[in-house]
């Protein structure tokens, strides 16, 4: 294992281990177990795409954030706030508003998809931001009302 690889597992683990730290005593345990069951796609191309799993070391994320030179990126969604399942209108308009305010604040981005593998819970549409600052992604997703 080289050097990269040691500080993403070193950054990663931390901010898995705040993240669990800070869900745990606000959200129910069935949920936080359900995101930690989930898989995020990120799509690289129309023929490509990494699949995340929160506690799994990725390479190829870790390739995007260099080719990037970022050492943070957020995986958002502005779909069903609150865990409140929204139509699929609904979810499109708020996916169009938050691309719009990606676009404001020149924040590049690939696309991404949420999903249950169980397939309880629909996919849900999300974006792959590797240039975020930690302080706006939170922003971000306070302001979605994602948990």
């Amino acid at each position: 294992m080289n050097n990269d690889s040691d500080e993403f597992h070193h950054i990663f683990g931390t901010s898995l281990e705040n993240w669990m730290r800070t869900k745990n005593s606000s959200l129910p345990q069935d949920v936080v177990s359900a995101y930690l069951a989930a898989a995020y796609d990120v799509y690289i191309n129309s023929e490509e795409k990494i699949t995340l799993k929160i506690g799994e070391y990725s390479e190829g994320i870790l390739d995007i954030l260099k080719e990037y030179n970022s050492s943070f990126s957020a995986f958002i969604t502005p779909c069903n706030p609150l865990g409140d399942q929204l139509t699929d209108a609904e979810n499109e308009r708020r996916c169009s508003d938050y691309e719009d305010q990606l676009a404001r604040e020149r924040l590049s981005y690939l696309p991404g998809l949420g999903r249950d593998e169980s397939g309880s819970w629909p996919g849900e549409r999300s974006y792959f931001i590797p240039l975020i600052e930690r302080v706006k992604a939170i922003s971000h997703g306070m302001n979605l009302k994602q948990n």
